[in-house]
């Protein structure tokens, strides 16, 4: 009979608490960054450990990708009789412009639009670099930034902001 289950980090058992409610092993001290093995046993009153479990490998990245450095400086307008893909105006009537942000860098694996310091949803084109903003910007005046994200959900810091006017033609 097992009274207690055991944790082990890259082979060397860990002090860990279980959980028997959801049924989980955390360990007491916060894993380093990099990839672990994973594995557990059940331990008996005498001390009698059973055989470890096969390992689960997990890593650990807490590391955000190095934020961007430049600001937005142009961006795709296709909408109205004025159209630049790739515009340096301050103001458009294009209220789903494509910003021009590059190619996502190798430490990245997204990148995140923010109009007026919240994130929104929006679609990256990689073939011609651009960030599109998913729901049409609303009239006015929008600090635009941006941000990389990694495949563990790490995000950076914002770009510098980028201001740009949306005024749409009055509806006839």
């Amino acid at each position: 009979d097992a009274n207690s289950i055991v944790l082990y980090v890259n082979g060397v058992k860990v002090a860990s608490t279980y959980n028997s409610t959801t049924g989980t092993l955390t360990p007491n001290t916060p894993l380093t960054e990099g990839t672990h093995s994973i594995t557990y046993a059940y331990e008996d009153a005498s001390g009698n450990t059973s055989a470890q479990s096969p390992a689960f490998s997990l890593t650990v990245d807490a590391t955000p990708p190095v934020a961007p450095t430049t600001a937005i400086s142009n961006y795709d307008d296709n909408v109205g009789a004025i159209t630049n893909a790739n515009s340096t105006a301050t103001s458009t009537d294009d209220t789903t412009p494509g910003f021009n942000v590059g190619a996502i860098p190798a430490d990245a694996s997204s990148i995140v639009l923010y109009v007026d310091g919240v994130e929104v949803a929006a679609t990256y084109d990689a073939l011609n670099e651009t960030l599109t903003p998913n729901t049409p910007l609303t009239e006015g005046t929008h600090s635009i930034t941006y941000a990389y994200k990694d495949a563990s959900g790490n995000t950076s810091a914002q770009s510098p902001a980028f201001s740009l006017t949306v005024d749409t033609p009055p509806v006839a």
